[in-house]
């Protein structure tokens, strides 16, 4: 990974340029597809994984063989930081919703880099507590299906990789879209159907681009 690349990230954004490109030659950088898994739910989490590219989906299978979508997360973001920290197994699957770009650093690398630079550790800090804000954001939110579905479409539109107009683009079926945001897929599609109409997203077979992403916000904070 690049300097530039490693300085990309929250967590190392404070980093001089050697110190980056150090840090860098110690991650390896990794591709998938659409469906791989990136890890799995049970294995230890050896690796800090960091997404450079692509969209990937978090799911955790229940005892009784049932999934659940938890999160939705783009460029940017450390996946399953916390477990990472504790040397505890990943609680979830991390699965490729698009083309995906991500680089892995291991413990022993990223204890090396904490305790020449203890600001990655607080940045790191820093990071858990927003995806905890974000996470009891959305329990929180009320029944009306449209705030919840424009809710969960800004929260992960943060994330989304752009196409090449500068929309974000949500790499989700309406099947997947529905499971996040807890509603009905039937319900789902009569809204993004709507809002297609009204020009605020723009529908594909697999895929949802934001065209209106302050209308979305507007209709997210409705009572």
């Amino acid at each position: 990974m690049t300097a530039a690349e490693v300085r990309a990230f929250d967590l190392f954004a404070g980093m001089g340029e050697d110190d980056a490109a150090d840090l860098g030659s110690r991650i390896q950088v990794h591709r998938a597809v659409r469906g791989d898994f990136l890890f799995r739910q049970g294995e230890a989490a050896l690796w800090l994984v960091l997404l450079m590219g692509g969209q990937v989906k978090m799911e955790r299978t229940a005892a009784d063989g049932a999934v659940t979508i938890v999160e939705i997360l783009g460029p940017g973001s450390a996946l399953a930081a916390a477990n990472f920290l504790e040397r505890e197994p990943y609680p979830v699957t991390a699965v490729a919703l698009s083309d995906v770009v991500y680089g892995a650093l291991s413990y022993a690398d990223f204890e090396r880099c904490v305790r020449t630079h203890p600001d990655v550790a607080l940045a790191l800090l820093r990071y858990m507590v927003r995806r905890v804000h974000r996470a009891y954001a959305a329990m929180r939110l009320p029944a009306r299906a449209g705030v919840r579905l424009a809710a969960a479409l800004v929260r992960i539109a943060a994330d989304a990789p752009r196409r090449a107009d500068g929309l974000p683009e949500v790499a989700l079926a309406h099947a997947d879209l529905a499971e996040v945001a807890g509603m009905a897929r039937e319900t789902v599609t009569r809204h993004l159907r709507r809002w297609q109409a009204q020009g605020l997203v723009d529908c594909g077979l697999r895929s949802i681009a934001v065209r209106d992403l302050e209308a979305l916000r507007r209709l997210a904070e409705e009572a």
